[in-house]
């Protein structure tokens, strides 16, 4: 699992390119990158289109879907970001979430399971910060992720000119540096490695 640059993969799931979701993603990775300990790349949802998910095997899959269930499976770490609507992810997170494959019906691969991520939300007010919730549950509990806690939830208050405000700036280089940190806690650990989704 370890390797001599640890591979950061960045998910945005917003409709645009410049969002303060993908600014607060990228923030995160420039922690996980800070001293060479990792290179990073980002992968605008809104520049992937995915197919639905339908029951399709992840080995089966073709284009961009097939490119974007391989560069996460490839990833060491991931930050997963996402605006929240109605105190919940976007549709498109929860499409590349039922898309990706967990081992046995889904694919013969396991794209999360004992893979550190972190994940990150933006809102227009503070009282969204619950969304976050939804989308750590479902990495730790459906796929057996290692999750950074608490993840990172910002208002636009927080993000303005494509800028972070100081402490958030701060507190999303050390969740990158966290990741790192977990990440080469598990690849140290049989235990964390062994970790398998219950059901």
């Amino acid at each position: 699992m370890a390797s001599d640059r640890i591979r950061a993969l960045g998910v945005v799931a917003s409709s645009s390119r410049g969002s303060r979701t993908k600014v607060l993603v990228d923030g995160i990775l420039a922690g996980a990158t800070r001293d060479g300990a990792a290179q990073s790349s980002v992968v605008l949802l809104a520049d992937s289109p995915l197919e639905f998910a339908d029951g399709t095997r992840a080995e089966e899959r073709e284009g961009g879907t097939a490119a974007l269930l391989e560069a996460v499976d490839a990833a060491d770490v991931i930050v997963f970001g996402a605006p929240i609507y109605r105190a919940s992810a976007p549709g498109a997170m929860k499409n590349l979430f039922d898309l990706l494959p967990r081992g046995g019906f889904d694919g013969n691969y396991q794209a999360l399971r004992a893979k550190a991520v972190a994940v990150a939300a933006t809102g227009a007010s503070d009282h969204h910060f619950l969304g976050l919730d939804s989308m750590a549950e479902i990495l730790r509990g459906f796929f057996a992720a290692w999750v950074v806690p608490p993840g990172i939830y910002a208002s636009h208050k927080e993000i303005s000119e494509g800028r972070l405000s100081a402490p958030l700036r701060d507190q999303a280089e050390a969740t990158g540096r966290a990741l790192i940190d977990l990440h080469r806690a598990i690849a140290s650990s049989e235990a964390m490695q062994s970790v398998e989704p219950q059901i």
